[in-house]
């Protein structure tokens, strides 16, 4: 931590140099990024297979795709007013352990659903699990970041959590054009769900945090 009065280098490529560097060493914030890009570039394909799904496997039209755009509209919407509701809850890295399961969990039951109630249900339940998870994902990396270097440190974050949609979506539409629209959205399902009980067993300390 840098002393009071201390000149900082204001080089951006040495800026930048010294936030990667910060998150490679802090196990914990690298964790919660490797939680944040799993999620990201496999669970959320599914986001851009839903006109598939709506013309493929529900058999409708821009209507049905509508329904559940709103379906996973109304489950984002819960989740951010469930966080904002908790204030200063204590297990943080509690729930963000159980979003990090329910949202690939909603995704493969959302794969295997060709009726359209239960399958804007599960939408439903995919948007809160991924707002949960990554409301807390976001929270705790800059709580565990150091004032100077929480700027530098989220700009990684946001890249990781914005920058990685494209790359899942590519991924879920290549596998869903040769082998059909359910497997593509269940495969980046199947490797998040699997990674979340890896983390689960191999990084205790995400649990724990507050």
């Amino acid at each position: 931590k840098p002393t009071v009065g201390a000149k900082r280098d204001t080089n951006p490529v040495a800026q930048m140099r010294e936030g990667l560097g910060y998150i490679r060493r802090n196990q914990t914030v690298l964790t919660l990024l490797g939680i944040t890009a799993v999620s990201n570039i496999f669970a959320f394909g599914y986001a851009a297979l839903m006109p598939a799904f709506a013309r493929d496997v529900l058999h409708g039209g821009p209507e049905t795709l509508g329904w559940l755009s709103a379906a996973v509209g109304v489950g984002a919407l819960t989740g951010a007013l469930t966080v904002a509701s908790l204030g200063s809850f204590k297990h943080k890295g509690l729930l963000l352990t159980a979003g990090n399961l329910f949202f690939p969990a909603m995704v493969l039951l959302f794969a295997s659903s060709n009726i359209l109630p239960l399958s804007m249900l599960i939408l439903v339940g995919a948007g809160f699990g991924f707002m949960i998870q990554n409301a807390m994902a976001n929270t705790l990396v800059q709580m565990s970041v150091p004032d100077h270097l929480r700027g530098r440190v989220m700009s990684v974050y946001m890249l990781v959590f914005q920058g990685f949609f494209p790359i899942g979506s590519l991924m879920a539409g290549t596998i869903a054009q040769y082998f059909g629209v359910p497997i593509g959205a269940a495969f980046g399902g199947t490797i998040a769900f699997i990674a979340g009980w890896v983390w689960l067993w191999r990084a205790p300390y995400i649990r724990k945090l507050a």
